[in-house]
């Protein structure tokens, strides 16, 4: 998955293991060791590749102690988050649970912000609760490629006409069914007439991955 990452134009990656506090266990110390391996893969094999640690945490009660007791890694360092919730989660759960966040410290980057029925199908009101909690908004290249229907279709537009996009992540878990498709996403964005340029570096300042 390194090489096809690299083959498909990416320089920076965070790695982001499912973690769901207090319900799954998770190793910190593995991951550290497995990441720092990868690393050092990386270099070995010239793939021009640079990893960072993170995680991609589903929302628990659980979620604000783990992260201050520095149990699960947010992303690159930074005060960024990525969280998710279920799909059907309300809207008044989300908005609780990333103020919980927020008040902590944290900043929130919803996970696949188009699966969450409660936004995708609001999107004026996704767009202030961003603008009220200062949340980061991702979004899955499979998504951008191929919105499944109106509803994410139109929440697309939404976020970018805003300027409300603020990352476009491969969500990729594997080489078939789940694949790095970057390029494809890029290209895809930019015939919606997005600032694909903008959208990138404004992520990568945001989690220091810029080199």
């Amino acid at each position: 998955m390194l090489r096809a990452a690299a083959a498909d134009g990416i320089h920076a990656i965070i790695t982001t293991p499912h973690v769901m506090p207090g319900i799954t266990p998770f190793n910190l110390a593995l991951y550290r060791e497995h990441l720092a391996a990868l690393q050092s893969w990386c270099l070995d094999q010239g793939q021009g590749l640079r990893l960072y640690p993170g995680a991609e945490i589903f929302y628990t009660p659980m979620t604000v102690q783990y992260l201050n007791e520095g149990r699960v890694p947010t992303m690159n360092g930074t005060a960024h988050v990525l969280v998710e919730f279920d799909p059907g989660e309300r809207y008044e759960q989300i908005r609780k649970a990333c103020g919980e966040l927020t008040a902590h410290g944290y900043i929130p980057i919803l996970a696949h912000t188009e699966r969450y029925t409660a936004l995708v199908r609001h999107p004026k009101a996704a767009l202030a609760l961003r603008e009220e909690l200062g949340l980061a908004y991702q979004i899955n290249c499979s998504t951008i490629i191929a919105p499944k229907g109106f509803w994410q279709q139109r929440f697309i537009k939404a976020l970018l006409k805003e300027g409300a996009l603020d990352m476009v992540a491969t969500d990729a878990h594997n080489m078939s069914t789940r694949p790095v498709r970057m390029k494809e996403a890029i290209a895809a964005l930019a015939r919606y007439g997005a600032d694909v340029n903008t959208i990138l570096q404004h992520a990568a300042e945001l989690l220091r991955t810029t080199g």
